[in-house]
């Protein structure tokens, strides 16, 4: 076999006549064995759900934005050798700045109302604490809501404050039913979105 060099252009055409395309991997969370059972067990359990049910689920969530550093929302047009010209260029604290929180519910037939929280550290460690999670989202939002609509389910991921002893004592108080909890999910498009999508196209 002949072993005859081939350039990039030629790649390059024969990856886009397969309709191929070079583009950064989907980025997901890590998922232990543990992750992967809870989301197969979360899977299963409402798997055969109704639409009249998932009308009385309430997903909440929450998303985080950075204040000062560059992040992958950010979008600039440049031309051909203008990567690093001084107005292409963001610059970014390498020790994280500060951030800003969002906390939103929404259902089929039902959204609540969005709730900021400032004076976030950066990282993780800086996350809301279930007092302020409490105090800024359940009491005010979540509680009122739930006594309108009894019927209704919320569920939630199992970010600390969610899953704080406190924070579970404090939705049995209220008689707020919950979905059992799923690992985080970490993605562009939140499972909560797509059921919700789903659902009213369906």
């Amino acid at each position: 076999m002949n072993q005859r060099p081939i350039s990039d252009d030629a790649v390059w055409h024969r990856l886009k006549y397969r309709n191929l395309s070079c583009r950064g991997p989907a980025r997901g969370p890590i998922l232990t064995p543990r992750h992967s059972c809870e989301r197969l067990q979360w899977a299963i359990h409402q798997q055969n759900w109704r639409h009249q049910q998932w009308k009385t689920v309430i997903f909440g969530d929450k998303i985080r934005y950075s204040i000062s550093n560059a992040d992958v929302r950010t979008r600039i047009s440049s031309r051909q050798g203008e990567r690093y010209a001084e107005n292409c260029i963001m610059e970014r604290d390498p020790w994280g700045g500060p951030i800003i929180m969002v906390w939103g519910g929404i259902g089929l037939n039902h959204k609540l109302r969005p709730v900021v929280f400032q004076n976030l550290g950066p990282g993780r460690g800086n996350d809301v604490k279930a007092s302020r999670y409490t105090d800024q989202v359940l009491r005010p939002h979540v509680v009122p809501h739930f006594a309108r609509f009894q019927h209704n389910t919320f569920q939630h991921d199992n970010a600390r404050s969610n899953t704080a002893r406190a924070t579970r004592d404090f939705l049995q108080q209220g008689n707020i039913t919950i979905i059992c909890l799923i690992y985080v999910t970490i993605s562009k498009f939140p499972l909560q979105v797509k059921i919700v999508s789903f659902l009213s196209t369906g």
